[in-house]
């Protein structure tokens, strides 16, 4: 179910002053793309946004659909995927908060690259790219916003890649647990709970149901064990050794969790 908020305009003109832990605020002023820009390029660009609320499992947009806007994400996730001929899914990546979907929406009479499900309920900032267009040839910043939002996820995607290739299934489950609860501090028995359905995660890191569940008994022996819809990390040290001495070390300070 969507629920659309219009005028945008109005809503970001009356939150300019909205306090720093208002957090769709703080994800839409800071997010990548809209980073840096002032206030009156915000305005000229957002003026006819809007702001969608889209429930789990619905469809944001399907690949090889025309390709009129893209979204920010202000809170929730989504999975991006592509539909082989065979008719089996591929998991391409899982955009969270603050992350920007529909960038080929910004070539020239383009369709979307792959098609968009909502994982958890999710708020979207949803923005015309002709208006988007229109500011790229005055903003020199909001081009180079776009650009450096490209090339991370590319380089992100690669490194996914990589991981694929160069870790086994339960290093790569390990590698995930401690990557994406990036901003949990990894110490001797922490708890974190799984970020998606296990079926979800195990798509997302190329693995069968059966390849998960065998992954998950590895880990038991390396100080990560699985209890219903909880990671427990009771060994971290461990953990990060094991799954570590098969990466390829690609990976930033800032996106490998054991820097």
């Amino acid at each position: 179910m969507h629920d659309t908020i219009p005028n945008l305009l109005f809503w970001l003109i009356m939150r300019m002053n909205a306090p720093k832990d208002d957090n769709k605020f703080r994800l839409l002023k800071n997010s990548k793309v809209l980073s840096g820009l002032t206030e009156e390029t915000i305005y000229e660009l957002l003026k006819s946004a809007h702001i969608d609320r889209v429930t789990k499992d619905e469809i944001i947009f399907m690949q090889g659909d025309e390709a009129n806007y893209f979204y920010i994400i202000l809170d929730g996730a989504i999975k991006l995927f592509i539909e082989a001929q065979n008719g089996n899914e591929i998991l391409l990546k899982i955009a969270t908060s603050g992350e920007l979907i529909g960038k080929s929406s910004l070539l020239e009479n383009s369709q979307y690259m792959a098609s968009a499900q909502i994982l958890d309920d999710v708020t979207l900032l949803k923005v015309k790219v002709s208006d988007i267009k229109k500011q790229l040839e005055s903003d020199p910043k909001l081009l180079n916003n776009l650009l450096s939002s490209t090339i991370v996820a590319n380089y992100d995607f690669v490194v996914q890649i990589s991981r694929t290739l160069s870790l086994s299934a339960p290093q790569r489950l390990g590698c995930f647990i401690m990557k994406y609860n990036k901003n949990v501090k990894l110490e001797d028995k922490v708890e974190i709970e799984l970020p998606f359905e296990k079926r979800i995660i195990a798509s997302y890191l190329q693995m069968t149901p059966e390849t998960m569940s065998r992954a998950i008994a590895t880990l038991k022996k390396h100080g990560l064990r699985f209890e219903k819809s909880k990671a427990i990390i009771e060994d971290a040290e461990k953990l990060k050794k094991y799954c570590c001495c098969g990466c390829i070390k690609i990976s930033s300070p800032n996106e490998c969790p054991c820097n």
